[in-house]
């Protein structure tokens, strides 16, 4: 039963303990708004259960004391969420009736009264849901963030703490979205927009680990995919009682969600083995590359309606859905916000390089041509002259800028189509052919945007500074394959980037012998040599090289190396079998015999070290 003061306390007029939460029920905040019972308490400040003085209406309020509001960093996120939830308008979101600022500093939002509980909270109780049931609950979240996407949110902080589940229309399991306190806002220009930078470093709206995108955990700039990645953990999690990766150490879960592929349905829940469908949905949500994940929120649910419609083998318990949930509701468009068209926004286009000077013997070159041929010589002025270099810059210049546009509006194909119809306008020009890598790089195409990249870095090397070329090639570094040393050694030699020089370091000791050795001979032309583990990447070598006589090279350098790691590996090499074809027998052969000698004196050398 809430005490009955002897007078109404209206903030502003009687002193108020706002270190003591429970001491404000029965406050009136802003003349308004008379708090009924706390709801909960955390970091930005209290949650109350309130009505209206004058309608009886029962709200959410949220206030922040004026010691936290004192603090510019929790205001700005306080405001920033007043500001994100009041774009939105949407049955899957929670609704802002009412934002203010009292008179000793404090800041109140008052928000629509759920009457349900936390997504958390039935996950804890239950364990696991029933597939239809998790994937019911999901495409609630779907709708609710595509709508905030479309009115140019990022949420950023999707995890089952920020979601309540209700019963509304009488569909159950009515999911709404809450607390949009670190929200994104994507059409505001990036110096406009620094406070949730600052938020970042100030650690306290860094956002959970456990369900970040791997471009949150690396610190790149976020578009609504981040919002899915986050989205499909929670699925995960709802399937299987668990989130993909569990760590205790917070920068070690960070790691894991940025290079560690997740676990597949059946590896953690054996019963789900069948589930094909849905293991592809989950798998396409947690990709690493955002571009290889469901483009919007609109498509994931397009993925979902797949699977409700088919059988979902292993699932524990099938939830009938009510009949009127089974359409989607529609994702309105706030007529006042201007969607962006694309949902990464383009970098700023690169100025064209300055033209280069000839050195003297290319200079004593083009004089005995000019002396030796007048026609070619005036063709060459009339090129040459000044204003027509500068011309040259801004066909160059316009060029680039064209492809900029057309990659803007989310047209690659068309980008490269233009520039490779104009070899010319490629000739010289590091802004055209960067622009080039970028649409090649859209595309997955990661060979020719490399290539791209490296003759614009040859013309220009401040390319290598742009924020999207370095993002592009940490993806083409993630890839697998040969292709991952020569971005890493553009990084690394162009880029000054010490964790390429060391990834470099790193896969001179891959068990694939192609990149090993295109990896060992950059490590030694970049100086890398000392970071390399030579005994591991030898003893690769013994064992992979297809020739005798490579492998034999293989002993003598780790009988140099003097590494004892190598004395059970040389063992192992002694008796190789093989088989070779003698008419029509088969005769099993040593196909280590021509080393036999200098591996055993390795033997006898690196025990005795050891």
């Amino acid at each position: 039963m809430s005490r009955q003061p002897s007078q109404p306390r209206t903030q502003g007029r009687v002193a108020i303990d706002w270190d003591d939460p429970p001491s404000l029920v029965d406050s009136i905040i802003d003349d308004r708004y008379r708090l009924t019972s706390l709801v909960g308490r955390g970091g930005m400040g209290s949650v109350f259960l309130a009505e209206h003085v004058t309608i009886r209406r029962p709200v959410a309020l949220k206030l922040l004391s004026p010691a936290l509001a004192a603090i510019p960093e929790l205001a700005r996120r306080f405001e920033r969420e007043a500001a994100a939830i009041g774009r939105i308008d949407h049955p899957n979101c929670v609704t802002v009736s009412d934002f203010g600022r009292l008179d000793g500093g404090s800041l109140y939002l008052v928000m629509d009264y759920l009457d349900g509980r936390l997504l958390s909270d039935a996950i804890e109780a239950e364990g696991r849901f029933a597939v239809r049931r998790a994937l019911h609950i999901t495409r609630h979240v779907l709708r609710g963030l595509g709508h905030a996407h479309q009115a140019g949110i990022v949420h950023r902080d999707v995890k089952p703490d920020n979601v309540i589940l209700v019963q509304q229309d009488g569909v159950p399991d009515f999911a709404k979205v809450l607390d949009f306190g670190i929200a994104h806002f994507m059409d505001r220009a990036p110096e406009s927009d620094d406070s949730s930078d600052r938020l970042t470093q100030a650690g306290i709206a860094f956002g959970t680990p456990q369900y970040m995108s791997p471009e949150q955990a690396v610190g790149d700039p976020v578009d609504p995919r981040a919002d899915l990645y986050s989205t499909t953990v929670m699925l995960f999690e709802m399937i299987t009682g668990r989130t993909p990766f569990v760590a205790d150490d917070k920068l070690e879960l960070l790691g894991m969600h940025a290079t560690r592929p997740p676990p597949r349905l059946r590896d953690v829940k054996p019963d789900l083995a069948a589930a094909t469908q849905l293991e592809q949905l989950i798998e396409v949500g947690l990709t690493k590359r955002p571009a290889e994940r469901f483009p919007s929120a609109e498509d994931f649910i397009a993925a979902i309606e797949e699977c409700l419609h088919g059988r979902l083998d292993g699932d524990t318990g099938v939830v009938a859905l009510p009949a009127d949930d089974t359409e989607p509701v529609p994702i309105a468009v706030d007529p006042r916000v201007r969607p962006s068209r694309t949902p990464v926004p383009p970098p700023p286009a690169f100025q064209p390089p300055r033209p280069r000077t000839l050195g003297w013997r290319h200079r004593l070159i083009m004089g005995g041509v000019l002396a030796g041929l007048a026609m070619i010589g005036y063709a060459s002025y009339f090129l040459l002259r000044p204003g027509r270099v500068d011309l040259l810059a801004g066909l160059k210049s316009e060029a680039a800028t064209a492809a900029a546009a057309k990659l803007e509006a989310g047209d690659p194909d068309q980008t490269i189509a233009l520039l490779n119809a104009r070899p010319g306008a490629l000739a010289g020009d590091a802004a055209a052919q960067t622009q080039l890598g970028h649409a090649h790089a859209a595309k997955s195409e990661y060979r020719p945007a490399l290539t791209a990249y490296a003759a614009a870095v040859a013309l220009d090397p401040s390319v290598i500074n742009d924020p999207r070329v370095r993002q592009n090639l940490a993806l083409m570094i993630d890839d697998d394959g040969p292709i991952l040393v020569d971005a890493a050694r553009l990084l690394a030699a162009e880029g000054k980037d010490q964790a390429s020089g060391a990834r470099i370091a790193a896969l001179a000791s891959h068990k694939d012998r192609a990149v090993r050795k295109k990896a060992f001979e950059v490590a030694e032309e970049l100086g890398l040599g000392g970071a390399v583990d030579r005994a591991a990447s030898f003893i690769l070598d013994l064992e992979q090289e297809p020739t005798c006589p490579a492998r034999r090279d293989a002993v003598t350098r780790l009988r140099a190396l003097g590494d004892p790691r190598a004395v059970a590996p040389l063992r192992a090499a002694l008796d190789r079998p093989g088989v070779v074809k003698k008419g029509r027998r088969k005769l099993r052969i040593n196909e280590n015999a021509c080393l036999r000698q200098p591996a055993e004196d390795a033997i006898r050398l690196l025990s005795r070290a050891k």
